[in-house]
C-alpha cells in the first residue's frame, strides 16, 4: 500500500526530466534556425515597406498627371502608364513573396527536422539522446 505523500509512479519522473535535457548542438541548431526564420520575416517586412512606399509615390505621380491633363487622351495615357508600372510592381512583389516564402519554409522544415519536437517524437515522449539527471 502506498504511503501518503509518496509517489506510486517513479518511472515517469526521469522521463519528464529528460524533456528538459537536450544536446547542446540541438539547442544551437534550434536557435540558428530560429534566427534564419526571423531574418526571413524581417526581409519580408522590408520588402513590404518598400512596396508601400513605391505604391504611394506611384499614386501621387498619377494624381499629379491627372490633375495636369487637359484632354481625355492625356488622362488615358497617364492611367495606362500607371497600370503598366503597377503590373511591373506586382510581378516584383510575387517574385519577392515566393523567395521569402521559400526561405521561411526551408527554415521551418529545418527547425522541425532538427529541433526538440523531433527528438521527443522519435523517442516516444522521452529524449534518450540527452544526459540522464543525477
Amino acid at each position: 500500500m502506498a504511503q501518503p505523500g509518496s509517489s506510486t509512479n517513479t518511472s515517469s519522473k526521469p522521463a519528464m526530466l529528460n524533456l528538459f535535457f537536450v544536446d547542446e548542438d540541438k539547442i544551437d541548431t534550434i536557435f540558428g534556425t530560429q534566427k534564419e526564420l526571423f531574418e526571413a520575416v524581417q526581409d519580408w517586412h522590408r520588402d513590404y515597406l518598400a512596396r508601400v512606399n513605391s505604391e504611394a509615390s506611384l499614386v501621387t505621380e498619377l494624381g499629379g498627371k491627372l490633375m495636369a491633363a487637359r484632354t481625355i487622351s492625356e488622362s488615358s495615357d497617364a492611367c495606362r502608364e500607371w497600370f503598366r508600372r503597377e503590373m511591373e510592381l506586382l510581378g516584383k512583389d510575387q517574385q519577392h513573396f515566393l523567395e521569402t516564402s521559400k526561405k521561411m519554409a526551408m527554415a521551418s522544415s529545418q527547425l522541425l527536422s532538427n529541433g526538440l519536437p523531433s527528438v521527443v517524437a522519435r523517442n516516444g515522449g522521452t529524449s534518450s539522446d540527452s544526459p540522464q539527471p543525477s
